[in-house]
């Protein structure tokens, strides 16, 4: 059953949980029987775990997730095929992903995942670096992302290049649409992971021009290093056609191919037939971190940094 989307937003959700619709309800042929399908730990939430979302979902009560307020408004977007994720999603779910690599409960240490604001400010650096190449200078704040000090929710004092191998991060592209990168300091790589399969330089180019600028930097400050600053090499990784018909579900995809890429497991295991299924996978992790005491006792004892970035933050409404 899909959402009634002639109902209040607050009630979506809430009839959903009253029809008690499982998870092989919405992907073609899903039998959650079978442990080793290969997309499993993308998208699979089990019949009990999906009931307490469903029991939250009548409480109306808000949760914390890093930088996220989680409330019913957040998962009824998540739960709507028709709706754009916005990047208090993405937001939290990269969170997330920071914090659980910092926990050890992701396989790959060196790795760091950014927040849509630094694609925000690695772009208004480029539109700085295009006015004067000669005498551009690295920006503060992409200083600090290099450093490790920001994002300041997750924050891992992990320096670009030395501690780090590779970062991922989301991309809003012309304000309506989502793609994803994988920055390879070590390749020297930029990896586009779009489920439209397009081309997106104007976009691309300043991650491949700037993130060069900013690791000499930051690992000069370590390392007494005298790097060679050379744009980093694009590659946009082919993706399975015929994927995002309803062109809402940029957003899920991103997501999920950072993921992907990061387990080692192949992007075409995403496709239309169970995206949605991911879409519920993302409702539920983010409920189920928001009562992880781990995360509580963390965010009981954040303090934000001193320094937060003032450019706004590009949004989908």
């Amino acid at each position: 059953m899909d959402f009634d989307l002639e109902m209040d937003p607050e009630d979506a959700l809430l009839a959903k949980a009253l029809n008690k619709i499982s998870q092989s309800s919405f992907v073609a042929d899903y039998d959650p029987t079978q442990s080793e399908d290969a997309d499993r730990p993308l998208i699979h939430v089990s019949e009990s775990d999906w009931e307490s979302v469903e029991e939250w979902s009548r409480t109306r009560e808000d949760l914390l997730v890093g930088p996220l307020v989680y409330n019913i408004e957040v998962a009824n977007r998540l739960m709507n095929k028709r709706l754009w994720l916005r990047t208090l999603e993405m937001d939290g779910i990269m969170y997330l992903f920071r914090v659980y690599t910092s926990l050890d409960r992701f396989p790959h240490p060196r790795v760091g995942f950014m927040t849509c604001n630094f694609s925000v400010t690695v772009g208004a650096a480029y539109k700085q670096f295009l006015m004067n190449k000669r005498r551009y200078q690295v920006d503060q704040l992409l200083i600090k992302y290099g450093l490790g000090a920001l994002p300041a929710h997750g924050r891992t004092d992990k320096i670009w290049g030395v501690d780090v191998d590779r970062i991922y991060t989301p991309v809003n592209v012309k304000n309506n649409h989502w793609i994803s990168l994988c920055i390879n300091f070590e390749l020297r790589t930029v990896e586009v992971f779009d489920c439209d399969g397009g081309k997106h330089s104007r976009y691309v180019d300043a991650f491949a021009n700037i993130i060069p600028r900013v690791v000499k930097k930051v690992q000069s400050y370590k390392e007494k290093k005298q790097l060679v600053i050379k744009p980093y090499t694009v590659k946009y990784v082919p993706m399975r056609p015929g994927i995002n018909r309803s062109s809402c579900d940029c957003g899920v995809y991103a997501l999920k191919f950072i993921e992907c890429h990061m387990l080692g497991l192949q992007l075409s295991l995403l496709n239309d037939d169970n995206i949605y299924a991911a879409r519920m996978k993302i409702t539920y992790d983010l409920w189920k971190a928001a009562h992880d005491p781990i995360l509580i006792e963390r965010m009981r004892k954040y303090v934000p940094p001193k320094t937060v970035c003032s450019d706004d933050i590009v949004d989908l409404l």
